[in-house]
């Protein structure tokens, strides 16, 4: 498969014929797929349309759309260096690190990321799953560069039986997006969920080759 990444069309390219275009270039130099950056608040904003029309268009020139969601909850990477609004407006979700303080900062750089063990964000993260593959027509999901701070919060806690590790901690992180792709395979069977893990996280791919509804690494 050669997908395409095309990350934000709908945020700056305004003028269909550019994208119609770009598309008829990527199946000349045969892709097959193309991939869009998704946020949270875009499923229910204004940029909806531009999202609807930019995903009817690449179908038009024949290609699958993969959807990147974009710093969900802080569990994935993103082409902003900023939060989504689930993250900023629940503090409490927050991954943690042993003397209990919210995790800021990791290798220099600030992160924002919630606790995959807190049943809030499995439910935002359905939710916003469920809004995205019901309205909008798309082929796939990338897990772009996951997330998997050791988090030492009370739901961790006790899941690990106050053991956490950072294999526990990985383990954790690539069963939990496991089990959003089979999620959102039941909108529409058949479709294809990737993950791309950053190059140094040995441990995250590991635990990621253990999946089971996750098609390409």
């Amino acid at each position: 498969m050669i997908n395409c990444y095309y990350y934000a069309p709908h945020n700056h390219t305004i003028l269909s014929q550019y994208v119609k275009d770009d598309f008829a270039r990527m199946r000349g130099m045969g892709a097959g797929a193309v991939s869009l950056c998704v946020q949270e608040e875009q499923l229910v904003n204004w940029h909806q349309k531009r999202l609807h029309n930019v995903v009817d268009l690449a179908h038009e020139a024949g290609l699958a759309v993969h959807a990147v969601p974009n710093r969900w909850a802080g569990l994935v990477a993103g082409w902003l260096d900023g939060f989504g609004r689930f993250t900023l407006d629940h503090c409490d979700t927050l991954v943690r690190n042993e003397a209990g303080e919210i995790c800021m900062t990791k290798d220099g750089n600030c992160e924002m990321q919630s606790c995959t063990q807190h049943p809030a964000v499995r439910e935002h993260m359905e939710k916003t799953i469920q809004a995205m593959m019901t309205n909008f027509d798309f082929d796939g999901i990338i897990w772009d560069e996951p997330h998997a701070l050791a988090c030492h919060c009370d739901y961790c806690k006790k899941a690990s039986g106050n053991a956490v590790t950072p294999a526990w901690q990985e383990a954790q992180t690539a069963h939990f997006l496991d089990e959003m792709s089979a999620y959102a395979k039941t909108f529409k069977p058949g479709m294809v969920a990737s993950c791309f893990v950053m190059p140094h996280c040995d441990g995250l791919l590991n635990a990621l080759l253990k999946t089971k509804h996750i098609d390409y690494l």
